[in-house]
């Protein structure tokens, strides 16, 4: 009788699932606490990068945060919509945009920026101190981060 596929393969152990699962629960927590706000982690995300990272352009933000050209132009197109990222042609390269945060944006963040830290602890809330130094640093070598 042949073996069942996937006869010693277990979900409960699977690092893709696993991972998958980490990253609902932090949509969900996040999602519970920062919706009254209006933007979805990825703007969030590069909101803050923008607030680190002032004239970044969309290849500079692009390889920091992580997100593909692509999705980032239509983040950003948003963001310039409400608002909340003032963009220009740069002085060193005319096909190219810089962008900022605007005042509006920062003003925003400030608002932001506890429920932010509080979804954070949320998520490593099960983890003890060592635990979630550990973890943080091996997602950051599963993401290539360092």
């Amino acid at each position: 009788m042949a073996k069942k596929p996937f006869a010693d393969f277990d979900l409960a152990f699977s690092a893709g699932h696993l991972l998958r699962r980490c990253h609902q629960r932090s949509h969900e927590l996040f999602n519970e606490t920062m919706a009254p706000f209006g933007l979805t982690r990825q703007q969030t995300a590069l909101l803050i990068t923008l607030l680190r990272e002032p004239g970044a352009s969309v290849q500079e933000l692009a390889d920091i945060t992580g997100t593909d050209r692509n999705t980032l132009g239509g983040i950003i197109t948003r963001l310039v919509s409400k608002g909340l990222v003032d963009q220009r042609r740069s002085e060193r390269d005319a096909r190219a945009y810089e962008l900022e945060i605007s005042q509006q944006g920062l003003a925003l963040l400030h608002e932001m920026e506890a429920g932010v830290k509080r979804v954070q602890e949320q998520i490593l809330a099960p983890l003890d101190p060592e635990e979630r130094e550990a973890f943080i640093g091996y997602a950051r070598k599963l993401a290539s981060l360092g």
